[in-house]
C-alpha cells in the first residue's frame, strides 16, 4: 500500500526485542490500522515512521505502575485539529481535515482503542511539531499485569 501511494516507511526499533503477552492478532490489527491511516493521509514522496521502544511505565488497572512498551506511528500528513484529537477515537468520527473521500467508516480508531484498553494499555493522538500526527500505543509488557492475573491489570482478550 505504501509503495502504491509512494510513501516511504521507516522503522526504528531497539536491538533487543521487547516482549509482551498479548493477543498478537488483535494488537497486529491495531498497528496495521494506525499504519494504514498514516499512509492514507500522507502525501506521496513523504514518510511514515514506526517507532518501538521499551522502558516506559503506565498505571495498571489496579493503580500500580507496570513496565510498558510504546509503539508510535508518525505521519507527515495534514495533522488533526487540536479539538478533534480525542474525538477521532469515537465511532463513526473522522477528522474534519481528513474527510477527503479517502474512504473509511470511522470505526478503526474506536476499535483500536477498545482492543488496547482490553490489554490494559493506552492509545492517543497528538500533532507533530513540524507536520502530521502521531498515534502512540502503550502496552504492558511483563509480569502479571500482562498475563491477565489479579496483581497487574490486563483483562484477558478472548
Amino acid at each position: 500500500y505504501a509503495k502504491e501511494r509512494e510513501v516511504r516507511i521507516a522503522i526504528r526499533s531497539p536491538e533487543t526485542p521487547i516482549r509482551t503477552i498479548c493477543d498478537a492478532v488483535r494488537i497486529g490489527q491495531v498497528v496495521r490500522n494506525l499504519l494504514s491511516n498514516a499512509i492514507k493521509f500522507t502525501e506521496p514522496g513523504r514518510a511514515v515512521t514506526v517507532e518501538v521502544e521499551g522502558g516506559h511505565r503506565i498505571d495498571g488497572v489496579d493503580g500500580l505502575a507496570v513496565e510498558a512498551a510504546v509503539v508510535r506511528v508518525r505521519d507527515e500528513g495534514v495533522g488533526i485539529p487540536e479539538s478533534e484529537l480525542e474525538a477521532v477515537f469515537d465511532k463513526f468520527v473522522q477528522s474534519s481535515k481528513t474527510k477527503s473521500g479517502a474512504g473509511g467508516t470511522g470505526l478503526g480508531l474506536a476499535i483500536s482503542r477498545e482492543i488496547v484498553g482490553q490489554h490494559g494499555g493506552r492509545i492517543w493522538a497528538e500533532n507533530n511539531a513540524d507536520r502530521g500526527a502521531s498515534f502512540t500505543l502503550l502496552l504492558p509488557v511483563t509480569g502479571r499485569a500482562a498475563d491477565g492475573g489479579q496483581e497487574g491489570g490486563l483483562r484477558h482478550v478472548a
